[in-house]
């Protein structure tokens, strides 16, 4: 009776590891086709993720700047003067040109320049929906001509180099501030800076 109830439990014990050697190589099975099915569902999360990166860096830049790169306005800037200005923002590039001038009837008093601008974004930011700010790099070339009394008109061409930054208002009411260093010929070195005031549009 020993014997059969030992050759039982060996019978059990052995049915028990088969069940569970059984079990195991199920599981094996089953979560094998899980494991590459997720790893192809991982890889696909991580192609679309990168679809996603390159198709953001692909977009242009957008901002308050961007959605109103035209404007209009005034400009003032010494040793240049100033007069009516247009300014585009071209991307993170920028163009201005400004012109004017006095002439007095008896032309004793005779006053005009004209400008050429670039700038190029250093840093730019909507702080918020109704105010946007840039810092950029200028470069200014102009020429000015100035006449008093009887004296002849004198001629002079600037170059200048500097920062500059414009504060946006509700995307239309634009102020900048200019700080440059200009060389002049006939030879001359100086500090300029100027301000001016424009409305932007599409």
């Amino acid at each position: 009776m020993k014997k059969i109830i030992s050759l039982m439990m060996v019978c059990c014990t052995l049915s028990v590891a088969w069940a569970v050697d059984a079990d195991v190589e199920k599981e094996e099975r089953v979560t094998a086709p899980l494991s590459v099915q997720d790893s192809q569902e991982s890889a696909h999360t991580i192609s679309e993720s990168s679809t996603e990166v390159q198709e953001e860096r692909k977009k242009p830049f957008k901002n308050a700047f961007m959605e109103n790169p035209n404007a209009v306005g005034f400009n003032g800037l010494y040793p240049l003067t100033g007069g009516l200005t247009y300014h585009r923002w071209i991307d993170t590039f920028g163009l201005g040109i400004t012109a004017g001038g006095v002439v007095t009837n008896n032309l004793n008093f005779i006053d005009y320049n004209v400008q050429l601008s670039l700038q190029g974004m250093v840093l730019c930011k909507d702080v918020t929906d109704w105010f946007s700010t840039v810092l950029y790099l200028n470069a200014v070339i102009g020429h000015r001509g100035s006449k008093m009394g009887s004296s002849e008109i004198d001629f002079k061409e600037w170059l200048g180099f500097g920062i500059g930054t414009e504060f946006l208002f509700a995307k239309y009411v634009s102020f900048t501030l200019d700080c440059l260093v200009f060389g002049g010929y006939p030879w001359e070195l100086t500090m300029g800076g100027g301000a001016s005031f424009k409305i932007r549009f599409p």
